[in-house]
């Protein structure tokens, strides 16, 4: 980045909403991949416990033989 000392007014005053700008665009991308991570993760909630509950059925569904 360039010194703010050699830059002019204008080209100050354009840097900084240029970065203000990017700065919206990176927190509403960082917002949607929030969501979207929060929604995979869910997803793989849902699928562990469907794994334990298929697990859990099993188990149940066996009858133990105990031989002597």
């Amino acid at each position: 980045m360039m010194e703010a000392s050699t830059l002019s007014p204008f080209d100050r005053s354009y840097m900084i909403g240029r970065l203000k700008r990017q700065a919206r665009s990176i927190r509403l991308e960082a917002a949607r991949a929030a969501s979207i991570l929060a929604t995979q993760l869910t997803s793989l909630a849902a699928t562990i416990e469907a794994e334990a509950a298929a697990l859990e059925h099993e188990i149940d569904g066996q009858v133990p033989t105990f031989e002597a």
